[in-house]
Formats: C-alpha cells, structure tokens, sequence
C-alpha cells in the first residue's frame, strides 16, 4: 500500500535556498508525492526555479498567488491537495530522504492518522516522546513544538481546517492543536528527520511589533473549544503555555520600549493569576524568574531589565 503524499511548500523570496529545499523532497525514498509549490508572490527567482523543477518532475505542482503571506500560501495549497496523507514544508528546510517513508510507515503500522518526527535547529535536535500515545498526551508533552512542517497528517484530521490568515504568529499552534485534537492516538518519533533553518528574517524571528499580540486569540479560541474545558489538564497545559508566551511578550515590551499601559496591566493581571502553578512548570527557569518578578514588583523588574538589557526602538 502506497497511498498518495500531498506536500505543501509556501514560497516567498527564497531564491537562495528553495533549490536546496525541493531537491530534498525529489529524493526521498518514498515516490509516491504530490510536490505543491506555492509561490506567494515572490519578486526573486523562486517562480523561475519552481517552474524549472515542474518540468523535470511531474509530482511537482505550481500555484502563483499575490503575495498574502504564509497562512494564505498554505490554505492554497490544501484547496488543490488531492493525497490521502497531508505534510508540510518550509521553502528554506530541508528533509532527510527516509523523512517520509519512516513518518507513512509509522501511521500504517500503528494505524493512526499522525505521526511526527524529531527536528535539527541550530545544531540542537528537538523531540518529546517516542512511541504510541493518545492525542491529549502527545499535545501537552509537544505543546510547544506543535509545528506543522515535522508531522504527516491524514486528511480527515485537516477536513474543514485552514490557517487563520489574519494571525501572523501562532497560526502553526492553533492550526497543528486542532488538528491533533482530532486523533485518538498518534505516533511520535525521536529521529531527527527535518532541518529546519532558523531565518532572523521569518515572522517569528523579526523584531517585536504589536501586531503580534493578536496571536493570543488563538488560545481563546482553543480554550473556547468544549472538549478542551472538559479535559482539566489539557485546559491548564494551554494556560501555562499561554503565560510562557505573555512572558516573552512582556520582555519584549521592555526591550523595545511599549508602554500601552492598558495592554501591560492586562499582561500583568493574567501572569499574577497563573504564577503559582507556572512556577512549577519545566519552562526555563530565568522566563520564571522574570515572571515571578514581574509579578512582585513590575516597574523595579523594568528598570532592572533596561540596566542589563539595552531598550531596542519599537516596530
């Protein structure tokens, strides 16, 4: 049993790595691929090297759109995709040739509709868990690694689902959350089978910009979701997750200089009612720290933090 493999690559600007990036997926040991290059209005290249790969692969399909950013570029994608399995890669990555032949031999040997595999960032490999788990587990272990580009999805999981195109961080989250929280069980491998390239220029490396603070809406809107209110600890594994990332916001409100005072006090309050349990949960104990002392005192954590942290301009 070969069932078609659906591949989803959102393309912008990418004329220095994309040839990298697809020939990685050419070579893969399983041969059974739908290749979707989706050009998100780039001004480079990257059109001219997506249409030369199309004309020496037939797996490889083109769509041109007007620039509309990632989460755009990907429901494109899903419109056309026609294969059984769905996945999922980033122009500027790259995957190891048995990426998918050992993701497709683990959904069919255990019979679940997700599997996912360890990835290699900046020289450091990340994965939570090896094996069979049932869903809820695999989210609360992999809560913040819930990425699309490292996992295989059964279409069913994805039936009625597309990236919310007005969130510019967090899409992944929320997108990857729902779609997992479909399954029963699913497969997480260890092996580190996606490379994913860390560039300072994507929309969760650049700079802060408050525009970014919409992407909290994606957990209300998963903390909204009746059979997420009913699983008490699923519910909490998202509010500890949500006030790690309030956390970093906060950070960055100092370092560039925001000052809605609205918008703080409204971080604050949320941070002040979760620390207790926070304080115990395994996220980084200096993003604790700064948490518990925000919560104590945030105008002398401000000033302390300016002293060893130059102020940035805002965005």
């Amino acid at each position: 049993m070969n069932p078609l493999i659906s591949i989803i690559v959102p393309i912008y600007n990418k004329e220095n790595t994309l040839s990298v990036s697809v020939e990685s997926l050419l070579a893969q040991t399983y041969t059974n691929l739908e290749i979707i290059l989706v050009d998100d209005g780039s001004g480079d290249s990257s059109l001219n090297i997506c249409q030369k790969y199309a004309r020496i692969d037939s797996r490889v399909k083109i769509i041109t759109q007007r620039n509309g950013g990632v989460s755009s570029a990907r429901n494109a994608g899903l419109r056309i995709a026609s294969g059984q399995y769905i996945g999922f890669m980033d122009g500027d990555d790259q995957v190891k040739s048995n990426m998918y032949q050992t993701l497709i031999g683990q959904i069919l040997k255990y019979k679940v509709p997700m599997a996912s595999c360890g990835f290699e960032c900046a020289g450091q490999i990340l994965a939570a868990g090896e094996g069979l788990m049932p869903a809820k587990q695999f989210l609360k272990r992999n809560i913040k690694y819930l990425n699309v580009w490292n996992k295989l999805f059964h279409r069913s999981l994805l039936e009625g689902l597309c990236f919310d195109e007005k969130l510019k961080y967090a899409e992944d989250f929320l997108f990857c959350f729902s779609a997992v929280l479909r399954a029963d069980k699913v497969f997480a491998g260890s092996l580190p089978l996606y490379l994913y390239n860390k560039n300072v220029q994507s929309a969760t490396n650049k700079s802060f910009n408050a525009a970014q603070l919409a992407s909290l809406r994606a957990f209300r809107m998963l903390q909204g979701k009746k059979e997420i209110q009913k699983d008490r600890s699923l519910y909490r594994a998202l509010e500890m997750y949500k006030t790690y990332n309030m956390v970093g916001f906060l950070r960055s409100f100092i370092e560039y200089n925001y000052n809605r005072r609205t918008v703080i006090k409204f971080f604050i309050k949320n941070i002040r009612r979760n620390i207790f349990p926070y304080l115990f949960t395994p996220y980084p104990l200096l993003n604790r720290l700064f948490a518990l002392s925000s919560a104590v005192n945030f105008n002398l954590t401000k000033k302390i933090y300016k002293v060893i942290s130059r102020p940035k301009r805002i965005v």
